[in-house]
């Protein structure tokens, strides 16, 4: 990752962070995003790296819930990506590893304490419905500026909203085949 955003910096992309929002902000390359797509995708390295997302139609979101986007966002994550994480035969989770979670530090220090105990618990009642071997748990709170794999989760969140809301499925179809688990939920 710190290879391709050296290529952008030479070619002229300036911003502090690679974002979906901002995939035309560079003199040489038409669409950054669909560039750091392919270039992850084609990249013999990354070859291992793994994408999965949420599809949510938030119209269908009880409106309590979306009044407290927290309470909807320790959900999706804590039960939606935990669950499928766990729930899916070709994730190999064992006793003894450790599961580290990063997310965007965007988060004041209560709702940092509030995430991090959520997933705590969700984690350890997956484990029990699943009977799956306890694993350690570490929640990393970052400066997506400073973090690449934070920058990279934000184009494939964009390929996912471009392809669900839009019907753009461009970005989509540079990483489809990457893309082990994406759940649709509350549809109408």
């Amino acid at each position: 990752m710190q290879r391709i955003r050296e290529k952008l910096r030479r070619r002229g992309y300036t911003e502090d962070e690679i974002k979906f929002k901002l995939r035309r902000r560079a003199r040489r390359i038409d669409d950054v995003a669909k560039y750091v797509l392919r270039e992850v995708v084609e990249n013999d390295r990354l070859r291992d790296v793994r994408f999965g997302g949420i599809a949510l139609d938030k119209s269908t979101v009880y409106e309590d819930l979306r009044r407290k986007p927290h309470y909807l966002k320790n959900y999706l994550l804590g039960h939606q990506v935990i669950w499928g994480l766990y729930s899916d035969a070709r994730v190999n989770i064992g006793q003894g590893d450790t599961l580290v979670i990063t997310y965007d530090r965007s988060m004041g220090p209560k709702s940092i304490w509030e995430f991090n105990n959520y997933l705590e618990k969700k984690l350890n009642w997956t484990e029990n419905m699943l009977r799956r071997p306890p694993v350690h748990q570490v929640v990393r709170h970052v400066d997506s500026r400073a973090y690449l794999g934070v920058q990279l989760a934000d184009l494939v969140s964009g390929t996912i909203w471009q392809a669900y809301e839009r019907g753009n499925w461009e970005y989509y179809d540079i990483v489809k085949d990457r893309i082990i688990f994406l759940r649709h939920l509350f549809k109408k």
